[in-house]
């Protein structure tokens, strides 16, 4: 590395002036880190300063980066951990611009660093076997505006074409959605990842690319943890308004493997329902391709959809799912069929007349079998319609199939009388107090009622 005389010449100071700090920082820390990292790290630390991209200048051999915010005092270029940025920075461990100057070092380009009324450089020294990282400095007698980084050795091409896409901020034109997870960036942009503007990672096949406010990316800056960005990047989709956007997009995220298709957070405004009955019209969507028979043969148009979360997101905005589309489908069966107590054949009435008389005597329940009878509240389907019986809230629907003996026919009329009355669904604890107590009043009606019990 350099001899003192070669510092002193760096730093232009006589020996008297020039101050040296020792660090424990050996050369081989981050040593995953190369020449992107460290112009990064030095890029990122001027945009935490002023909000602005920094000042990029130089030649062949020499790449200048600075800014004309407040500067550094030598502690905060020198101390590990000790850091002046402003809430909602980029940076945040107190190490970027030192772990930068030690990484260019290592890989032999001169550092030369001034701000406010001093100037530095870095060195790296043997110390028992190990090389060291140790600073130089020494104050200048002028004032120098924010913080400038000179980079000896270091092409100003090569330094912009590794910059290059790699940093965005408010006035790019890419911009097409912006919410408080983040952004959502088109055209150069799409399949990359940024944290607070600054690029994290590629992101493989997406519709867009995103610049999201608040991901762990770790210490090295290149991971996102992967359900944090899930879940920004699945509610920001819900920002994008302009629906010529929003059909492609839509067309996407269903016909093609897009990261964005198979995210299981994502979340759709009603735009994207809109736009998906245009193009599609009435058709019924799952993920399961199994259902498409059922669909199909019920008169219904069809359609597969990559992953359950967007079948869920378009069905919360009203597009219909295969299993709404059969069970609708089925009501709608249901009742085109339904008949009234007349249409019962004589057994049937005579099993059903038993039963109510039974039901009536347990006293549960306010309307008796005239009344239910006289407000078309019970109503009757034939074989094969319906499993057993029903209530919508307005009505009690019974298969004649339940019909045949009084026992059956008792136990669908109080279960159907019971979520009719009370207005409690099954397997409830309310559901099951009032069938309970329903089975001991019906059992004491049973032991006293030899005529009924005859008849079974």
């Amino acid at each position: 590395m350099f001899t003192p005389e070669g510092i002193q010449h760096l730093l232009k100071c006589t020996p008297e002036q020039m101050q040296r700090l020792t660090t424990t920082i050996t050369s081989k820390y981050r040593q995953q880190w190369g020449l992107w990292e460290a112009l990064r790290e030095i890029y990122q630390n001027s945009r935490d300063e002023t909000r602005k991209n920094p000042i990029i200048e130089g030649d062949d051999n020499k790449t200048t980066i600075y800014d004309l915010g407040d500067g550094l005092t030598i502690p905060q270029f020198m101390l590990l951990g000790l850091s002046n940025k402003k809430e909602n920075s980029a940076g945040k461990y107190g190490e970027g611009i030192k772990i930068a100057s030690l990484i260019l070092t290592r890989m032999d380009y001169e550092i030369i660093v001034k701000s406010r009324d001093w100037i530095a450089t870095i060195n790296i020294e043997p110390f028992e076997g190990e090389n060291i990282m140790v600073y130089y400095f020494a104050k200048t007698g002028e004032y120098t505006e924010g913080c400038r980084i000179e980079i000896n050795g270091l092409d100003i091409e090569e330094a912009k074409e590794l910059l290059e896409n790699k940093f965005i901020d408010e006035s790019i034109s890419e911009i097409i959605a912006t919410g408080v997870e983040g952004e959502i960036l088109n055209g150069k942009y799409v399949g990359k990842l940024y944290c607070k503007g600054i690029y994290v990672s590629d992101l493989g096949n997406t519709i867009f690319g995103y610049n999201l406010t608040n991901i762990d990316t770790g210490t090295d800056r290149n991971f996102a943890n992967p359900q944090q960005m899930e879940v920004q990047i699945g509610y920001i989709m819900r920002r994008l308004v302009n629906r010529e956007l929003v059909a492609d997009t839509l067309v996407r995220l269903l016909e093609e493997e897009t990261y964005e298709g198979k995210n299981d957070y994502i979340k759709l405004n009603s735009i994207f329902a809109d736009e998906f009955k245009k193009k599609y019209g009435d058709v019924v969507i799952s993920e399961d391709e199994s259902e498409k028979s059922d669909v199909v043969h019920k008169g219904g148009k069809f359609m597969t959809i990559p992953t359950y979360r967007l079948v869920s997101e378009l069905r919360d905005n009203g597009i219909v799912t295969a299993q709404q589309y059969i069970r609708q489908y089925d009501m709608k069966l249901r009742q085109e069929s339904l008949f009234d107590v007349s249409g019962l054949d004589e057994r049937q009435y005579t099993i059903y007349h038993k039963s109510m008389r039974l039901i009536e005597k347990t006293k549960m329940f306010d309307k008796t079998r005239n009344d239910l009878e006289a407000n078309g509240e019970i109503m009757f389907i034939g074989q094969n319609k319906l499993a057993g019986g029903y209530s919508d809230g307005s009505k009690i629907v019974i298969c004649t199939t339940k019909l045949n003996n009084v026992p059956t026919a008792l136990d669908v009329l109080s279960e159907e009388l019971i979520h009719f009355t009370y207005g409690c669904g099954d397997v409830t604890n309310e559901f099951e107090q009032h069938r309970s107590a329903f089975i001991r009043k019906i059992t004491g009606v049973l032991l006293k009622d030899n005529d009924v019990i005859g008849g079974i």
